[in-house]
């Protein structure tokens, strides 16, 4: 992140550009609070005092009814998160001018909090391996520079700052905002870097254990998705019948497919593309397996070292027509979305009689909350978080990234 004041930060512009542009029908002014990892150094208790500076800096409002256990938890979550951004409602009670009145007056604000990236994700590199879960030295150069990546991720986040989605489920709430994240891309001329960002959705869902964040094969239909079950059952599945197909191939244990995916790149993939070709991969029941792993092939060949680029005819399968947009999102809410009718749906702050807040987030504490959207490759603790998330929520992130929308956030 850039640090330097007297600088212009691609990842703060995006977000606060993405949120504008979800929320052009919304007349009041969206809060966003920034939290920045970096930043928080020294002892226990100084970053503390520098987490509640940042909260003060941003949203005095805001800032004045956080409790010390609001704080304590907040630095929790800031040592565990990568690019992530939740969206929720700050509300408060005041008595106005008229210090006579019995019956203080209720009011709500519209507030985002976004974890900044940091470590691994300053870079493109790094964010770019994360992203793929390949290491960097096995992928053919990266498109763009690193303040496009850093407007990349802030798209994505930002776009997960729009609460009228929080209907939708976790994979559906990633692809809407990837698509943002592409259409903004095409936009601003980075073609290239919008199709590695899907090849590298494709690299990683074949790696499986995180279907939220398989968005590579819906980001190739604009998001059309005709049946989400089957899509995220494909998603899960069709990495591990690719490896079957290898491990046929080539006679060898299932604990080597990686080696011979790393050492032997074209002769790994040739032998997918052989079962592909016979058909192997076709299953009545779910056409999203063969799609996947169609698209796996295009993505393999066009950003993997060691490899020949893919046939034209597997090109033209891939394409992203230059100058493209993205009109509608993977699924179209109504009109108007009453969030009380939403179980879990509206995160609050609440005055209490003494005067202090109780902050809950899908009516669970904010440490539960964001703990069940934590990125799968950012940190040991996430492990410890799984169970958890089951219980609360769907994973958010964004990669696989990063927000919060429905008790859920979004990666990266």
């Amino acid at each position: 992140m850039i640090n330097d004041d007297t600088q212009t930060d691609p990842f703060r512009d995006a977000v606060k550009h993405a949120a504008k542009v979800d929320r052009s029908w919304y007349e009041d002014e969206v809060h966003t609070i920034f939290v920045d990892p970096a930043k928080l150094i020294g002892s226990h208790d100084e970053k503390l005092e520098i987490l509640k500076d940042m909260f003060q800096e941003q949203y005095p409002k805001f800032a004045a009814t956080m409790t010390d256990d609001d704080t304590e938890q907040l630095l929790k979550l800031s040592s565990s998160h990568g690019p992530a951004a939740a969206a929720f409602q700050f509300k408060y009670k005041s008595f106005g001018h008229n210090t006579n009145t019995k019956h203080p007056t209720l009011h709500s604000e519209s507030a985002c909090l976004v974890f900044e990236p940091s470590g691994k994700f300053d870079r493109k590199e790094g964010f770019v391996s994360a992203l793929t879960g390949m290491p960097i030295e096995q992928l053919k150069d990266i498109p763009g520079d690193g303040s496009v990546w850093q407007e990349l991720l802030g798209t994505h986040e930002g776009t997960h700052c729009d609460e009228t989605f929080f209907s939708l489920n976790a994979l559906e709430e990633e692809t809407r905002a990837d698509l943002k994240t592409i259409e903004i891309l095409k936009e601003n001329g980075h073609d290239d870097v919008a199709l590695a960002f899907i090849d590298y959705r494709i690299l990683k869902a074949a790696r499986g254990g995180d279907t939220d964040h398989a968005t590579g094969l819906a980001l190739e239909a604009d998001g059309e998705i005709e049946d989400i079950d089957k899509y995220a059952d494909a998603a899960r599945t069709f990495g591990q019948l690719m490896d079957e197909k290898v491990i046929a191939a080539y006679n060898v244990p299932r604990g080597m497919v990686a080696d011979v995916r790393e050492q032997a790149p074209e002769d790994y993939i040739k032998a997918i593309e052989q079962a592909l070709e016979n058909g192997e991969f076709r299953d009545p029941e779910n056409e999203y397996i063969e799609q996947n792993v169609r698209a796996y092939v295009g993505a393999f060949r066009r950003q993997v070292q060691g490899v020949t680029p893919p046939s034209a005819t597997q090109e033209s399968e891939n394409n992203i027509p230059s100058g493209q947009t993205l009109d509608e999102p993977l699924v179209s809410p109504p009109p108007a979305i009453n969030l009380s009718d939403i179980n879990g749906g509206q995160p609050m702050v609440d005055l209490m009689s003494n005067d202090r807040a109780s902050m809950t987030i899908g009516d669970v504490s904010p440490s539960d909350f964001f703990a069940s959207v934590a990125h799968p490759e950012l940190a040991a603790e996430k492990i410890a978080m799984q169970e958890m998330a089951t219980q609360n929520a769907n994973d958010f992130s964004f990669l696989p990234e990063q927000q919060v929308t429905n008790s859920h956030m979004a990666l990266t």
